[in-house]
């Protein structure tokens, strides 16, 4: 399996659980940068409930880095899912008023 690193905002982690099997998504942007898309670009990532157990973010959103694992999936097609978050170093958070 290949892993990778991608630097985005995670807007939130989401899990259900059907029966006895816990399903989750993490919903993340990234800024626009191309010609495609104006303002931030938003997706979900099929997600391991670990990661959903184990995220303790300061905040939403926060800027992380995400390590996907690219498998094969469905009809013979690539896939990503999440298996680990990370917020960010050096994020700025921004100072209460005075």
């Amino acid at each position: 399996m290949l892993n990778q690193t991608l630097k985005a905002t995670v807007y939130g982690v989401q899990q259900v659980q059907v029966e006895s099997n816990k399903y989750c998504k993490t919903f993340i942007g990234t800024e626009g940068g191309d010609e495609t898309t104006k303002g931030i670009s938003l997706m979900s990532i099929t997600t391991d409930p670990a990661v959903f157990e184990s995220l303790d973010l300061p905040s939403y959103p926060y800027p992380c880095d995400i390590e996907v694992q690219v498998m094969r999936g469905g009809q013979n097609k690539m896939t990503q899912k999440v298996v680990g978050i990370t917020p960010a170093k050096n994020v700025q958070t921004p100072q209460a008023k005075s």
